[in-house]
């Protein structure tokens, strides 16, 4: 069934690239500039880290022994497993999962939380920018619409998250359906992100680290147009990309929201008037983003050799 699934999400780039004419897909591809490839690869790797130094900033609200280069550790590895998992929130999920089998998972739990809930806070803004200075002609029908919807469902997740109040009648409803066991659970992590209500400064600093990531985030895609297409598209970036990527996070269909994030990114080169040719470069390109987490790998391959080194 889940590979039924991943085929069916698949069907987008299967659509894209039978339209592609593939001579001048390579007529396309031989005209990249030479620095993208580079730019990308270092781009993405500032990426990692600094998501990585994002969440430890939250961890370290109520973990103050973890270090940064642990914290990046499993961070890393994350990203490593994550490339065979749905959903493009698979990395905070697996990164999670590793860190609270030695600490407190509630507080695990709630930074990944919290980080998340921050980084959709910042795509909208970002969006709502970019979408007010589009060209009217580019406005993509029901894209204030389907923002709007969003955020007030992350408005409700805020709400939720800090305010014990407004979950109480939840609880007493779940308490009838759901086993005590994990209710507790449940319980413990709403603590562990409630409790950040007190963490200010930190909640300060991670928003701006927020803002930083998200910024690059879509600079990354302008810069990936701009090497294909010799222009910048900067304020399109800014409209379509978080759009992009808080629908891959919210459809846990494919691997990184592949076949999701490139039929998406159809619609944002059809409103831009962009060949189908371009687009197919843009995946190509896109493709080594994903690859990059292969790098968390690294950490995963020394502690193999490591613990090998000490058996003998």
């Amino acid at each position: 069934m889940l590979i039924v699934k991943y085929l069916f999400a698949l069907l987008p780039l299967v659509w894209i690239f039978w339209k592609i004419d593939f001579g001048n897909l390579t007529v396309t591809i031989g005209e990249i500039a030479w620095w993208t490839l580079p730019a990308i690869v270092g781009l993405g790797l500032v990426l990692m880290f600094l998501q990585g130094m994002k969440w430890w900033l939250l961890l370290r609200a109520f973990m103050p022994a973890i270090s940064l280069k642990e914290a990046l550790v499993y961070h890393f590895k994350g990203n490593y497993y994550s490339i065979a998992l749905p959903t493009s929130a698979a990395q905070d999920i697996v990164r999670t999962l590793l860190i609270a089998r030695k600490n407190d998972y509630a507080v695990a739990w709630g930074a990944t939380w919290v980080a998340r809930i921050s980084g959709l806070i910042v795509l909208v803004i970002i969006s709502m920018y970019g979408l007010l200075t589009l060209d009217s002609v580019l406005l993509p029908k029901g894209a204030f619409q389907v923002l709007i919807v969003i955020s007030i469902l992350i408005m409700l997740m805020v709400l939720f998250s800090f305010s014990k109040t407004s979950t109480k009648l939840f609880r007493k409803i779940f308490r009838r359906f759901i086993p005590e066991k994990f209710l507790l659970i449940v319980e413990n992590i709403r603590d562990g992100v409630y409790f950040y209500r007190n963490k200010k400064r930190h909640l300060v600093l991670v928003l701006l680290v927020t803002i930083l990531i998200q910024f690059l985030m879509v600079f990354n895609a302008a810069m990936i147009l701009n090497g294909i297409t010799g222009k910048w598209f900067i304020s399109e970036c800014m409209a379509f990309i978080p759009i992009i990527e808080i629908l891959c996070l919210s459809l846990p269909l494919t691997p990184n929201g592949i076949g999701i994030r490139d039929g998406l990114s159809a619609l944002m080169f059809h409103q831009i008037a962009l060949p189908v040719e371009q687009l197919g470069t843009y995946i190509i390109l896109g493709f080594f983003t994903i690859l990059l987490k292969l790098v968390g790998g690294i950490p995963i391959l020394w502690e193999m050799i490591f613990r090998r080194g000490v058996k003998r």
